[in-house]
């Protein structure tokens, strides 16, 4: 089976990237032939992987000079219609933001190949623009039961039927897994953080969706009462436009409790330079709890990340997040909601109960230990050869 793969770059380390990298190398394992048409990708196709056993492989080719946006004055995406003429693929795939896929959809609709539209839904309610490209869409692919009640919503609005399928994000569990208590003092001990510190860590973006400010009020307000206890931040550049100036922000909020306790990890990070899988599972094995004040989350690959590696999360009750952490972690009422993009409900955490939430999981090590442990049985269900196999059956009833 010949799969064009329409996603971020698989060389990159951004969400989407790691999984389509994830999903097309299982495919190549079992013997399929991916071209990935890489959104940033300017470069010569080349062969990024290959399986000489099973003859499967991943292809890398360029997209357009001007990326995403190449475009037809009629709305047809010039490189796609190429693609599909010089690879003849038995099927689309793609992984993005649903309002990006317009004129996919419609290309492979008036081309006669069969589209697998993969998408994240991290609000409500869903745009009935979006009808139009679900209509021209083969089959829908949610990422999680939020996902699908969402758009189940706006399409029987519609009076539109459409079977919608529904597959999780997956996790490398043989990389992200549970440390020794002598793996972490070492790795802890090589960034200078004492081996009995409480670490509360976050991973993820520097965007303005994290609502990262939320997070940081919730730790001064349980750090003023334990001087042990450190917050961790990979989040790419701590002055990323998208969110905010956190170095400044820590300095001017008045969170004097925040100062001097919070590590930013390695350089500033972006789309294009990022850090190993090997490295992150060692970021994830320095905390004890990861923790997301976040406004919604399509899925969340750091929430099942930290779960492979045993350690709990405390995140927003609101999105995908609450199916991923319920009974596996810290579910933190949501305060409020707002309008954001796209005029999707936004959830605003409440402070004082992630604060609570903090402070439970520092008094009660036994119920950490028990989130802890169901929540790295859960990722054992989920890894990404799990999510190949299921869009494998999938491709085969098309």
């Amino acid at each position: 089976m010949k799969i064009l793969a329409a996603s971020e770059s698989v060389n990159l380390p951004t969400g989407f990237a790691i999984a389509t990298r994830h999903l097309a190398t299982h495919w190549a394992d079992a013997g399929h032939e991916v071209v990935n048409l890489g959104w940033q990708y300017q470069g010569h196709d080349w062969k990024y992987y290959e399986n000489e056993d099973s003859g499967g492989s991943v292809r890398l080719v360029p997209n357009g000079p001007e990326g995403f946006a190449t475009w037809k004055p009629d709305g047809t995406n010039t490189i796609l219609s190429r693609y599909f003429r010089d690879e003849k693929p038995d099927l689309l795939w793609s992984l993005t933001d649903i309002w990006l896929t317009e004129s996919l959809a419609r290309d492979a609709h008036e081309c006669g190949v069969n589209y697998v539209n993969y998408f994240p839904i991290d609000a409500e309610p869903a745009d009935p623009g979006w009808v139009s490209i679900i209509k021209n869409t083969t089959v829908p692919v949610c990422m999680s039961k939020y996902g699908v009640r969402v758009l189940e919503d706006v399409l029987e609005q519609t009076n539109v039927k459409k079977r919608l399928e529904m597959v999780y994000h997956g996790v490398d569990t043989e990389n992200f897994r549970p440390y020794s208590a002598v793996e972490k003092e070492a790795i802890r001990k090589r960034v200078g953080i004492p081996k009995d510190a409480f670490v509360i860590g976050f991973v993820g973006r520097n965007c303005t969706r994290k609502q990262l400010p939320r997070l940081l009020a919730a730790f001064d307000a349980f750090a003023a009462d334990h001087k042990d206890v450190l917050l961790v931040l990979h989040v790419g550049s701590p002055i990323d436009g998208w969110g905010w100036n956190l170095p400044k922000l820590i300095k001017q909020s008045g969170y004097k409790h925040v100062q001097g306790r919070v590590l930013f990890t390695g350089k500033l990070l972006t789309a294009l330079h990022g850090v190993t899988d090997e490295k992150m599972a060692d970021i994830y094995s320095l905390m004890d709890l990861h923790a997301s004040a976040t406004s919604g989350e399509g899925f969340g690959i750091p929430t099942l990340e930290a779960m492979a590696c045993g350690v709990p999360n405390v995140i927003t009750d609101y999105t995908t997040s609450s199916e991923l952490v319920g009974g596996r972690g810290w579910l933190v009422p949501v305060q409020t909601y707002i309008v954001g993009d796209r005029l999707g409900q936004r959830a605003i955490v409440d402070i004082s109960a992630m604060t609570a939430a903090f402070q439970e999981a520092y008094d009660d090590r036994a119920l950490m230990k028990k989130y802890s442990r169901a929540g790295v049985k859960f990722a054992e269900k989920h890894t990404w050869k799990a999510k190949a196999d299921e869009f494998m059956r999938i491709f085969e009833k098309l």
